[in-house]
């Protein structure tokens, strides 16, 4: 009798933001759009909030684990409130600021606070829903489309996994898609229809993600959409907004530090709380129409006026053109992120006409942000290209949700017997295996160069046979496969096989021959035991001088979706080794180009 197949009952999708998380879910057997989680610790049972925030605090002297999300009191000097790390959890992430906190704290604020909210999380449903502890219950996560390396990916899944989710046998988890493609489900959602080609810009706190699609299928229930581009990123978002106003008030602080008392670091970090904040989300709408926005500097007496600081009345004055030029830095490379989608698309899709500009997350609900995109690409405006005249500038229907929707709508609408929103992908960077080839001495000067004790031909080494290239198309089911061999001396057909997986972010007409070249960098190691019966023995006639092996042949298949998974097929079309049988030694995120050095594996070679 064939297994049972793991079905969940519930999803739930997770969106783990810069300055807040989102979480949505659905249940069978109706699958309904998604609901949101809006009751939060820290929060009366009257008080609802749509997303919660991410923060977690520790003792000040003790480093334990205190509180989190809207229950972390910034006001108590008791505490270590730690805020807008998540940038900070990509190794690779360059900090212009100079304040970047250590990567391993980084991890563990992570950590900690994913284990504050899965124990919400579960408190919650556990009081609404009967009998939840026997519910299948399946996490979907999302990434930013800046996190472009599977080490990196396969780093956060185990700290999700630490965390609690998908511990129990009842509960699974996956990060599913990045935040580019679950805002682009939940954008084709809104009246698409087939043909439409639209681009996301998911303009959030600490990253804004692109991402252009064409919809191929908008039946109910039943809608497909094809990547036109690769997803793209930038660390851009509202936040950096905060940190600039921040810096600026610093500046004047420091003009009148003699006069003020405490830690002027953290006098102006909260001061863009509470007025700013509620300022900037309404940003050039008619109620911030005001020339100027005055600051109270907190504990400072009343009535104090410092014009050389532009301090009137103890308040720091920002004047509306400052704060509309911080706005303007951080609109312009958005913009130049859409124009470069725009050309690509122009370029390589020439018959395409992109209709729409949806804009979602945090900031791309900012008023002005909203004002200032609709004046650039609106009313024949599209900066010149010539297929994006007509494009008109849509909101997403609840902007700050679009991504933890869309994860939810993405996997429910497969649940509901409908096919996957998003069956390919476009690959962001390209893949290969290193392997040896026949020695070309056209091909191969300068190459390490050895002579095989088996044939006693001369080989190349450290070459690299490129899977998968940047901006390939890939059927997120079948993935990519190709055939090598590999010989086996007598008596270790049992000894495991292990094989490098490298990458390279070079265009996929200049990617190295091998790792003797610049830009390979190491991925991981896969190893795994390969099957007997995809193996016969050569040189085993009594005519036969050479030495006598063993010849396994087989298929590496790859499967690329936020990340990457691996199968081993053998010759008859079977699979004998998934990914949860193989062994992945990821390497570190922050690891260098492969060194020449580290090339220790028997190798193989392509058929």
């Amino acid at each position: 009798m064939a297994p049972d197949i793991w079905r969940p009952d519930i999803v739930v999708g997770i969106d783990f933001g810069m300055t807040c998380t989102g979480v949505a879910w659905s249940a069978a057997p109706e699958w309904t759009d998604p609901k949101t989680i809006m009751n939060w610790p820290g929060k009366a049972s009257y008080e609802t909030r749509n997303k919660v925030d991410t923060a977690v605090s520790y003792g000040a002297d003790t480093q334990v684990l205190h509180s989190w999300g809207f229950e972390c009191d910034e006001d108590d000097d008791t505490v270590e409130v730690n805020k807008v790390f998540k940038l900070f959890l990509d190794p690779s992430f360059v900090d212009t600021s100079g304040c970047a906190p250590p990567h391993d704290e980084v991890q563990q604020w992570y950590r900690d606070y994913l284990t504050c909210l899965y124990h919400g999380i579960m408190r919650y449903f556990q009081d609404r829903i009967p009998r939840f502890a026997s519910k299948n219950v399946e996490f979907v996560f999302s990434v930013p489309t800046t996190w472009k390396d599977p080490g990196m990916i396969a780093d956060v899944e185990r700290m999700i996994r630490g965390a609690g989710y998908g511990k129990q046998a009842t509960q699974r988890v996956v990060i599913s898609l990045t935040e580019a493609e679950a805002a682009a489900v939940y954008a084709s959602k809104q009246q698409m229809q087939k043909g439409d080609v639209f681009l996301v810009c998911d303009a959030g706190g600490g990253t804004t993600d692109l991402n252009v699609l064409k919809v191929t299928s908008s039946a109910r229930g039943r809608t497909e959409l094809e990547p036109l581009q690769c997803n793209e990123g930038e660390a851009i978002g509202s936040t950096l907004i905060d940190h600039k106003v921040e810096k600026l008030i610093l500046e004047r602080l420091k003009l009148i530090q003699v006069d003020i008392r405490g830690d002027l670091d953290s006098i102006a970090r909260r001061m863009i709380q509470d007025r700013f904040m509620s300022y900037k989300c309404s940003f050039g709408s008619g109620a911030t129409n005001v020339p100027k926005l005055p600051l109270p500097i907190p504990d400072f007496a009343p009535g104090q006026d410092f014009p050389h600081a532009g301090i009137e009345n103890s308040n720091v004055i920002l004047m509306s053109d400052e704060l509309q030029s911080i706005f303007d830095e951080q609109i312009g490379r958005i913009c130049d992120l859409i124009d470069e989608q725009l050309r690509i698309v122009q370029q390589r899709h020439a018959g395409e006409t992109v209709s729409y500009l949806v804009l979602s997350g945090g900031l791309g609900s900012s008023p002005y942000v909203q004002k200032r995109i609709r004046d650039r690409y609106e009313k024949g405006a599209g900066r010149g290209f010539v297929n994006a005249q007509d494009i008109h500038v849509l909101l997403a229907s609840e902007p700050q949700l679009a991504v933890v929707h869309g994860l939810v709508l993405a996997r429910t609408q497969a649940l509901k017997g409908g096919p996957e929103v998003l069956s390919s992908r476009r690959c962001p960077v390209s893949y290969g295996v290193l392997c040896r080839e026949t020695y070309d001495q056209t091909k191969h000067q300068g190459e390490d160069i050895e002579q095989d004790p088996f044939d006693k031909k001369r080989y190349a080494e450290k070459q690299v046979s490129w899977f998968i290239k940047q901006g390939q198309v890939v059927d997120v089911k079948e993935g990519i496969n190709q055939r090598f061999r590999y010989k086996i001396p007598l008596g270790r057909e049992r000894d495991p096989w292990r094989t490098k997986i490298v990458m390279s972010t070079m265009p996929p007409g200049q990617l190295p021959r091998s790792t003797k070249h610049d830009g390979v960098k190491q991925v991981c190691t896969v190893e795994t035991v390969l099957d007997t019966s995809d193996m016969r023995r050569k040189n085993n006639k009594w005519y036969h001088l050479r030495k006598e092996y063993n010849l396994a042949e087989f298929d590496v298949k790859l499967r690329i979706g936020t990340g990457l998974q691996f199968e081993i097929w053998g010759q008859q079309g079977c699979r004998s080794r998934g990914h949860e049988e193989i062994e992945v030694e990821w390497e570190t995120p922050d690891a260098p180009t492969l060194a020449k050095a580290a090339y220790d594996v028997p190798t193989m070679y392509r058929v």
